[in-house]
């Protein structure tokens, strides 16, 4: 929210307070100021100066010498402009000066005549015709007439001012506006808050003959409007072009100006309408019909659905509700007739709306985050005190004012033992009643009670927390002591063991080279179908959102997958070609749909890999690495992930329970996230390992010699190496300590159809040196039990 001074000075008195510690004390309530922009930086010794003489120059045909009155003295400039005269009022740059385009001035010699300084035009001063008119001109500029002499310049041209950049949370959609800080800063500095000029005169011999109709008052709370016959459309005065354009608004006609400078300073967004364009003269608030279209003052055509809430007239919609008007019924230079329109839609309608038919403006931010009964009614009545200010048309018949019911201040009873149990310190009860009574809370004791009556303009407050929230901000959260938490009751204090855990795969993973990365919870349902799912696959039941923040996120991610491809795509779109990340984030899947029940939220640990030194077995001993921690070791599979290439992939299980995957993403799939690269993914269940976890014990290295043996088996192709190793150790006996798979061989002395494995297997005992008899039941138990199962030949 920009916040200009000058204009926060209509209501309260901040001239004894410095830019600067005024944001502090914003700050302090809650207000964080992200920047504070003085207009005139950068422009020093400028000041106003009449040209009283021009002579020309004694050595150059092309430079003349002016005399300049700046009011308390007289300067010499000489100057190649070919635009001044005699009497113009003129920018002087004197010795010394700074200007916004890096120029700095100082007095010297031009041909043998010495110059005081500078005569400036628009461009040196950085400012275009919106600041002043005549700043565009080739050449000086000139100033109006009745400009005072030796004025500074930025005060001329409305550029001795701060602005604030206020960051107003999304509870005080009242603050939204000049007044509505005004408020804050009346209370904070203790000071009277002025309103804002209500006065105008009603022509009551010209009758308002618009007829308002609203078909839902759910999402049309209050509709007013509001007939300027008589209308003159002309630019608005230089005080209000200037407001606007300090907050960043284009000035556009008197009446456009006006509804934009009722939004900035109320908060209420307004609308003009072109009276004769209004068919029927009836405005209707309804829901559009199927196929309606409407062209909005961005010139570009929108087809309309039956859930989007129109301005009609009696044929056709002539806005779309609070977001934008139609260009056919939009003022005009010839406008005799204007209707002003003020109301409340509901937020939800409107944000909604806006995203369905991809159009923003200032009118739909500001209704999206909330507009209450006060800013409608009193939005209304400023445009036509600043109508009857300007004097640019009569006012006729008064305010139409539909609403569903008259809103009442509402009146919160709460204790003041249990606001102080709430803060934790103890605050006079007349302290907090004059607070509450700052910020126009009327407020009155009775006892231990609190009386609270709220006006209608916080709708934000509810409850005895609410108030508590009001009372602290301006007391001072600097009042409110350190005390230490209670240990003497059987309460645990620390961190909770899952979440060190966490911390722990964190750390490991870390270790291993991968970069965390942290990604929505929402996903674009698209993103799950170019995985390849089968349609009956349960991750492609996405609980979808009533609100997305866009249709790229309008469904509940029920995997990290889509996360994790569309940020690997994302980096080597970017050319970051070699990455190891990972995600420890949930995933939400409904028990079932449409949803009735709280989904089952479950924490999975997704990773991809992309590097040419990485391969399966880089993921799969990230995995065992992570497993390592919780002291489990897993088994592995050939998986039937439709998303994984189905030659380099494997199911990881524990205690034949299947936990996850790992290996190569299938290339079809890496199509259609446009990646060009081999990428290696896995995708485990955090909370099936944290179930599955056992205490890590140690014992002690054996002292005795190991013996180790090499067994090479031909089987068929199909027959997986991890089967193979699960049934040696099944056999081995107790003494087994480890198997590997060192070689898997297929060539010409293999038969068509098979292939050759070879396994490293490592005997020792913790209580003797082992024998090669020790060992040789166990061998030739698994080699019969490898014959039998898998039909393997013991190679030579």
């Amino acid at each position: 929210m920009k916040v200009p001074l000058s204009w926060l000075k209509d209501f309260v008195d901040i001239s004894d307070i410095s830019p600067e510690d005024l944001a502090e004390k914003l700050t302090n309530i809650g207000f964080e100021i992200e920047e504070i922009q003085y207009l005139g930086q950068n422009i020093e010794n400028v000041f106003t100066g009449k040209i009283t003489k021009i002579k020309k120059h004694p050595n150059a045909d092309k430079l003349v010498v002016c005399d300049l009155d700046m009011g308390k003295q007289t300067l010499t400039i000489v100057t190649g402009a070919d635009n001044i005269k005699e009497g113009d009022i003129v920018p002087v740059a004197t010795d010394g000066a700074i200007l916004p385009c890096g120029k700095k001035i100082k007095s010297s010699a031009l041909r043998g005549v010495t110059s005081q300084g500078m005569l400036c035009s628009g461009e040196e001063l950085c400012i275009d015709d919106s600041v002043i008119e005549g700043a565009e001109v080739d050449g000086i500029l000139i100033l109006p007439h009745e400009t005072e002499l030796g004025q500074d310049i930025k005060t001329v041209m409305g550029l001795d001012d701060y602005v604030f950049d206020v960051s107003v949370t999304p509870n005080r959609p009242d603050c939204n506006s000049i007044y509505g800080i005004a408020r804050e800063v009346g209370a904070v500095l203790g000071k009277k808050v002025n309103s804002p000029s209500l006065k105008y005169e009603i022509n009551n011999t010209i009758n308002n003959d618009i007829k308002v109709n609203v078909s839902n008052f759910d999402l049309c709370p209050r509709y007013m409007a509001s007939r300027i016959k008589n209308a003159q459309i002309m630019p608005s005065p230089k005080w209000m072009r200037d407001r606007l354009r300090k907050v960043g608004i284009r000035a556009i006609n008197n009446f456009a100006d006006i509804t934009n400078y009722v939004l900035i300073e109320i908060g209420q967004p307004m609308h003009a309408f072109d009276y004769r364009n209004i068919e029927g003269k009836t405005i209707n608030v309804r829901m559009a019909k199927t196929s309606e279209k409407i062209t909005a003052l961005d010139e570009k055509s929108y087809s309309l659905k039956p859930d989007h809430l129109v301005i009609a007239d009696g044929k056709k919609p002539i806005a779309i509700a609070g977001i934008m008007g139609g260009e056919y019924s939009s003022i005009a230079l010839d406008t005799n007739d204007v209707i002003f329109e003020s109301a409340i839609f509901a937020r939800g309608n409107v944000r909604t709306t806006s995203r369905n038919l991809g159009l923003s403006s200032e009118s739909s931010v500001r209704f999206t985050k909330g507009v209450d009964y006060w800013s409608c009614e009193t939005g209304m009545k400023r445009a036509l005190a600043l109508v009857w200010e300007l004097g640019c048309g009569k006012i006729v018949g008064g305010i139409i004012d539909i609403k569903q019911k008259e809103e009442k201040e509402k009146v919160i009873d709460v204790s003041i033992n249990k606001i102080n149990s709430l803060l934790g310190i103890e605050i006079p009860s007349q302290k907090i009643a004059e607070i509450l009574n700052r910020l126009e809370i009327k407020t009155k004791i009775k006892g231990d009670t609190l009386s609270c009556v709220i006006p209608l303009f916080r709708t934000d407050l509810e409850n005895h927390a609410d108030i508590a929230e009001e009372i602290i901000r301006y007391y001072g959260y600097d009042k409110v002591g350190f005390t230490l938490p209670d240990t003497s009751s059987s309460i645990k204090i620390g961190v909770n063991k899952f979440y060190k855990a966490v911390e722990q795969t964190m750390q490991t993973l870390v270790g291993l080279g991968l970069y965390e990365i942290l990604t929505y919870s929402f996903i674009n349902k698209n993103w799950l179908i170019k995985l390849n799912f089968d349609k009956d696959d349960y991750r492609l039941n996405t609980i979808d959102l009533l609100n997305p923040l866009s249709e790229e996120y309008g469904s509940m991610r029920t995997t990290l997958i889509p996360n994790l491809l569309s940020v690997a795509a994302y980096n080597l779109n970017h050319k970051n070609n070699e990455f190891r990340l990972f995600e420890l984030s949930r995933v939400y899947l409904p028990k079932k749909l449409p949803l009735k029940d709280l989904p089952q939220e479950s924490n999975y640990l997704g990773a991809v890999i992309c590097n040419e030194k990485d391969d399966f077995l880089t993921v799969k001993a990230i995995v065992e690495n992570v497993l390592r921690d919780f002291g489990l070791n897993a088994s592995y599979e050939s998986s039937k992930e439709p998303f994984l290439h189905p030659g380099i992939s494997a199911d990881v299980k524990i205690n034949g329970q299947k936990i996850g995957f790992l290996g190569a993403a299938h290339p079809s799939v890496l199509k259609n996230y446009d990646i060009d690269k081999t990428l290696y993914i896995l995708e485990l269940d955090y909370d099936k390992i944290w179930q599955h976890k056992k205490s890590i014990t140690f014992k002690p290295l054996s002292k005795f010699q190991a013996i180790e043996r090499d067994l090479a088996f031909l089987v068929k192709e199909e027959v997986p190496a991890q089967e193979l190793i699960d049934h040696i150790q099944r056999s081995g006996g107790e003494n087994l300590e480890s198997v590997e798979l060192f070689d898997v061989y297929k060539g010409a002395q293999i038969q068509k159809g098979y292939k050759s494995m070879a396994f490293s297997l490592v005997f020792r005992s913790h209580d003797t040196t082992l024998k090669d008899e020790d060992i040789s039941k166990n061998i030739d138990k698994i080699i019969r039990g490898l014959k039998y199962k898998y039909n393997a030949e013991l190679r030579s």
